[in-house]
Formats: structure tokens, C-alpha cells, sequence
């Protein structure tokens, strides 16, 4: 497995921010910024989404797999990178260990890495 792959990578910030321009800063847009921590732990993925146009968090209360307790979302197991039906925008969904499913539907996504 490639250190630079998002399997086993653990979630560390998540934010959803409305960057604004226009005179009044009326006109506004939705953008998603996440940041793992690799698999081997040794660099942060850094995956900014602009133009949102839908996103969903869905985190079941019971977890799914093991180990149970204090793992937050847990490892991310799958993560996949599709088109949407009129090839318009891109959508990525990511499943963690948890259970959870994150899924986003946006213009454009970039990912850059930092070394540790």
C-alpha cells in the first residue's frame, strides 16, 4: 500500500467553510476542507472540495466493526471517486470503520500532501 493512499488514513479535521465575494460579500459559495493523517503516519492528505454543490455525514450510533470505544470515525476503509449522472461534477465518498459515510459532490477537489 502507498504511504500517499487514503486507506487506513484516520480523519483529523473536517471543516465546511462559505468563502464569500462580491461587494457585500454576497456571493457565496461552499467549500470542504479535510485533513487525514496517512496510514503510515508519516504525512497529513490535505483534500480541499470547491464549489459544493451536496455533501452528507452519516455516523451510525453503534459502530459497525471492531474496535469499538474511542476511535472516533475510525480507519477510512474505502474511498471512491465517481461522476455524477450528467458528468457535471465530481462525487467522493469515503467509508470508515465505524460505519460512517461521508459523501461530497462538488465542482472541483485537490489534494496536496505534508511530510511529518
Amino acid at each position: 500500500m502507498s504511504h500517499q493512499s487514503l486507506h487506513d488514513a484516520w480523519l483529523e479535521r473536517f471543516c465546511i467553510s462559505e468563502p464569500a465575494s462580491g461587494e457585500r460579500s454576497e456571493m457565496r459559495a461552499i467549500q470542504i476542507e479535510a485533513s487525514f493523517l496517512g496510514p503510515y503516519h508519516d504525512l497529513k492528505i490535505h483534500l480541499v472540495y470547491s464549489g459544493v454543490i451536496e455533501y452528507s455525514i452519516v455516523t451510525p450510533q453503534e459502530f459497525v466493526h471492531p474496535p469499538f470505544g474511542t476511535i472516533g470515525h475510525g480507519d477510512l476503509l474505502i474511498h471512491e471517486v465517481s461522476l455524477t449522472d450528467d458528468n457535471q461534477a465530481v462525487v467522493h465518498e469515503w467509508y470508515f470503520s465505524r460505519g460512517s459515510v461521508f459523501r461530497i459532490v462538488c465542482e472541483t477537489f485537490t489534494r496536496t500532501l505534508e511530510m511529518l
